[in-house]
């Protein structure tokens, strides 16, 4: 006879565990506690189930059960109570109140309620608080959804254990570790066989009622199955009826509907895909059960191809993009082969948060955060969609930006990234084409070209938060994915070899420093020197001639510049600017009236 596997307690947990169970049994002589936790009706009248015989049951259940079995460390506690009328928010404000009598209320954080929202398959409202550094969740044992004939919004009952078992999204998620026995229980008789734990069975993803009817209850469990498929690996198998459920018609349809499943919920399900271990089996995961357009979702009847009048017709998406790039990108941060001899400002290094400042002796960001290579995951997840234009209330977009915003509802930080990213590639691939053929050396004039593309803000911007940085050989490198996708495999060393090159030349003309120093003149005093220019909407334009000048000039001193900026084809070409950008409504003479 098979014995269940043992969990080793932390200090922490072991202490927790012990004051969970002796509130239980403080609860069992205080009845009285529960029932005064009833509600009132209008008249002031409790209402609600009197607290009965039956014993308090506490069992931990899912991720934690289901780490500490690997032999991974989890402080993440979700504690399942039963029986009636015992919820998870009354056993947690009991809790508050024990430790307190006990002298020790001290242990515990700020207790939180978690309000159900049943419109998105989150049916029971739940509790939260820090206990001993560890996060400690209490809900109901969870038992049948029953359904009013006028409503798709369940109420849920208590239930037995193997029913709560049942309701969980996933069979290695569906383990308890019951408090009072100090043992794990596999409810399924699934979990301990698909984490691997059972001789002779192999780990794998699957769901412990059928899938189809796990999934019409939750349609983001569908995505949760593809998050916890990456996170464990090439090793767990997907199952296959699994699979089959997520093609059903009824499915896929719930994940588009949003009062079924939130937005934020499914973006926070991306998060953790391209935030762990292996986003690019997380990208295949998804490109195989076809749910590319299920996540990144986007009204396909309103976009257009870029540069193109509304309702043009376009070709759909090659999403097989979205692969490509994410392999590239793995070969990249994984020292592949595949990608050979890279320039090591193209090796980036992935430590923890916050964003690294750059070094002071050069402006490029070789030690990226977690959230740079998500946002790069996510520019190759949008790839396919780089030529798709879409309104946006009064104006046009890519239709990238509206997918970010409204598909997964991701943040401000990460729409205005993959934006820049995208027009980055597309400046940056002209770059190389034009400055990194190795075989065509480069003049002084192609010196404030190449200055003046590192300092275009969608390339290279770390003067603003750290939530939307990005640096100009992070962009490159991203250009060379993108261009790579584009290129048959055969022709990858000679690509590679013109963005090396075009490094290699930033780094000789030492415009990784130089072309983002500021400019040898500024506003006021190119106002001195032009009076007519002062107010002018054309004052960016003429400080980039500035800018072009000293790029193209590397040894001008300031009193160079302003001589060259009184000469005659300066001021030709200042005239040519303001001329483009005349003042409107007489703006500038108003002003010099007043003054």
């Amino acid at each position: 006879m098979s014995t269940s596997p043992t969990i080793t307690l932390t200090p922490s947990e072991a202490q927790l565990a012990d004051l969970l169970v002796s509130c239980a049994t403080w609860i069992e002589q205080h009845p009285e506690e529960v029932d005064a936790l009833r509600l009132v009706d209008d008249n002031g009248v409790p209402v609600g189930k009197l607290r009965g015989d039956d014993k308090v049951e506490l069992r931990i259940a899912g991720g934690w059960v289901r780490d500490k079995l690997l032999g991974l460390q989890s402080s993440d506690i979700d504690v399942s109570i039963s029986p009636d009328p015992i919820t998870g928010l009354k056993f947690a404000a009991l809790f508050e109140r024990f430790l307190d009598a006990q002298g020790k209320r001290d242990i515990m954080g700020k207790l939180t309620k978690i309000e159900a929202k049943p419109e998105q398959s989150k049916h029971l409202e739940t509790a939260t608080a820090m206990v001993l550094g560890l996060s400690v969740d209490w809900v109901q044992q969870r038992g049948t959804e029953v359904y009013n004939h006028d409503s798709r919004i369940p109420t849920v009952s208590f239930g037995t254990p193997l029913e709560d078992a049942e309701r969980r999204d996933l069979t290695i998620n569906a383990l308890f570790y019951n408090l009072m026995t100090r043992e794990v229980e596999d409810q399924t008789a699934k979990g301990l066989a698909d984490l691997g734990l059972v001789p002779g069975t192999k780990p794998r993803i699957r769901t412990p009622l059928a899938p189809f009817q796990t999934f019409r209850d939750d349609p983001l469990r569908v995505i949760r199955a593809v998050r916890f498929a990456a996170r464990f690996g090439r090793e767990f198998e997907l199952d296959e009826e699994l699979r089959e459920a997520v093609e059903r018609k009824e499915i896929r349809e719930a994940l588009m509907d949003g009062k079924k499943i939130s937005r934020e919920r499914v973006g926070a399900e991306l998060d953790k895909m391209l935030l762990g271990k292996d986003p690019l089996l997380a990208m295949e995961l998804i490109l195989s059960l076809h749910l590319h357009d299920l996540i990144f979702l986007y009204d396909k009847a309103e976009v257009y191809p870029v540069d193109q009048p509304p309702n043009t017709p376009h070709d759909s998406p090659n999403l097989s993009l979205s692969l490509t790039a994410s392999q590239i990108l793995a070969s990249i941060f994984s020292d592949s082969p595949t990608i050979s001899q890279l320039h090591h400002l193209l090796r980036l290094t992935v430590v923890p948060e916050p964003e690294p400042t750059k070094s002071e002796d050069s402006s490029s960001i070789t030690h990226v955060s977690p959230t740079i290579v998500k946002r790069l995951y996510l520019s190759a997840a949008l790839l396919p969609l780089y030529g798709l234009s879409a309104p946006d209330k009064k104006k046009v977009c890519w239709v990238g930006e509206k997918v970010v915003h409204t598909g997964i509802k991701g943040t401000t930080g990460d729409k205005l990234w993959v934006t820049k990213a995208r027009e980055a590639s597309m400046l940056l691939s002209k770059g190389v084409e034009t400055f990194g053929d190795p075989s065509k050396p480069v003049t002084l004039a192609d010196r404030a070209e190449i200055g003046l593309l590192l300092r275009n803000v969608a390339v290279h911007d770390i003067t603003t938060q750290a939530t939307t940085l990005i640096s100009w050989n992070v962009s490159l490198l991203w250009s060379l994915v993108v261009d790579l996708v584009k290129t048959d495999p055969s022709d990858y060393p000679r690509v590679v070899s013109w963005y090396i090159t075009f490094i290699d030349r930033i780094v000789e003309l030492q415009l990784d420093q130089t072309a983002f120093y500021p400019p040898l003149l500024d506003g006021k005093e190119i106002n001195v020197i032009l009076p007519e220019t002062k107010n002018s909407p054309a004052m960016a334009h003429i400080s980039q001639l500035v800018v072009r000048y000293q790029l193209g000039h590397p040894d001008a001193t300031k009193d160079d510049c302003v001589e060259w900026l009184e000469g005659e084809e300066a001021n030709a070409q200042v005239a040519t600017l303001l001329a483009s950008f005349p003042m409107k409504g007489g703006g500038g003479k108003k002003k010099k009236e007043k003054e």
